[in-house]
């Protein structure tokens, strides 16, 4: 099959991974035909965010490791340098919350990672942007997929059918699992194997007159073993300083669970305590994420790795995503376009 718009690709799942397997697929194949699936109503993922009384909130990773991300065809495509500053410019302390006190760590935490500018929804708006006429359809959901004479068919849980050359599963643990379950079972056992634990972050903007002690740090880790709901707590005006205006004081809370209400009153609780707060704030953007953070088992690298075969077997097929391959945005960031090449390699016999 030439390099033609006869070439249809189905990326099932619209995070990170998604977008940049479909934008390393429009830069090797211009005129290939790509149909982006996701079950959400927006794309993105866990990397979300808000602007709010001119504060940049980041609702899932705030963050990124640079190396990393510097090693990505994206990095160099979209000009990403251009858009990234550091985290923690002046190099600023971390502590460690044992009961009501704070204790100093001995190193500096946060070296070798950057942000976007705007925000870390950012890369998601440029790599939605640069898909060039992809098919893109939100609030949709993959629910198997199928060999079919060309190659397969996607079938949706409205009972949709998308007929396509190659497929990516770019989709949470559960739901890939699903997905392939019919064709690849092998890879549907190591999906499933993924577990998630819950967590919401909740981003507080405060009068800075109202914050009574010194934030001379990063903010700070709750010893492990603590019972309540609050693991971390980021002093965001601090760690990335242009995240907020200079009259307002943002923090961001890490709560244990996907309870938006009960992890925003544990966190507005342990603020007031740690910075002498005794106002209302400004605002709470709270995000709960039922999946959060993926967990796997022991021997899910080498389980990975022994797909091979069973991926070489089917029609053009690829795995990506955190299900798979690593949760930072340039770990999904790489493995979209390594799918994406993995396809071109099959289908149209480019070595990309």
């Amino acid at each position: 099959m030439g390099v033609n718009d006869s070439l249809r690709v189905a990326i099932l799942g619209g995070g990170v991974a998604g977008l940049a397997c479909a934008f390393r697929l429009r830069c090797i194949a211009p005129d290939a035909r790509l149909t982006i699936l996701d079950a959400a109503s927006r794309l993105g993922g866990k990397v979300d965010g808000d602007v709010v009384k001119g504060c940049i909130v980041d609702g899932g990773p705030d963050l990124c490791v640079g190396a990393k991300l510097e090693r990505t065809h994206a990095f160099e495509a979209l000009a990403l340098d251009s858009r990234l500053i550091p985290v923690n410019p002046n190099r600023l302390p971390t502590y460690r919350r044992g009961g009501a006190a704070l204790h100093l760590l001995p190193f500096v935490m946060t070296d070798g990672l950057v942000t976007f500018r705007r925000g870390m929804r950012d890369v998601v708006q440029l790599l939605a942007g640069a898909l060039g006429g992809a098919d893109v359809r939100t609030g949709v959901a993959a629910r198997a997929i199928e060999r079919s004479k060309h190659g397969w068919r996607v079938i949706t849980a409205s009972g949709a059918l998308l007929e396509a050359d190659a497929v990516v599963v770019a989709l949470p643990g559960p739901a890939a699992a699903a997905v392939l379950s019919g064709v690849a079972p092998n890879a549907a056992l190591v999906a499933s194997r993924v577990k998630y634990a819950p967590m919401t972050t909740v981003s507080v903007g405060w009068a800075a007159s109202d914050v009574a002690h010194d934030l001379g740090g990063t903010g700070y880790l709750v010893s492990g073993g603590t019972s309540g709901l609050v693991s971390a707590c980021t002093w965001t005006s601090r760690k990335i300083p242009s995240r907020s205006p200079p009259d307002i004081v943002l923090m961001r809370g890490y709560a244990r669970g996907a309870d938006a209400a009960a992890a925003t009153d544990a966190v507005l609780a342990d603020m007031r305590e740690v910075a002498g707060i005794t106002t209302d704030p400004l605002f709470v953007r709270a995000f709960a994420w039922s999946d959060a953070i993926p967990k796997y088992a022991l021997d899910h690298s080498i389980s990975v790795r022994a797909l091979d075969e069973e991926i070489a077997s089917l029609p053009p097929l690829a795995l990506a995503g955190a299900a798979f391959h690593g949760v930072g945005v340039p770990d999904c960031i790489a493995s979209g376009e390594r799918a994406a090449e993995s396809i071109a390699a099959r289908i149209l016999r480019v070595v990309a």
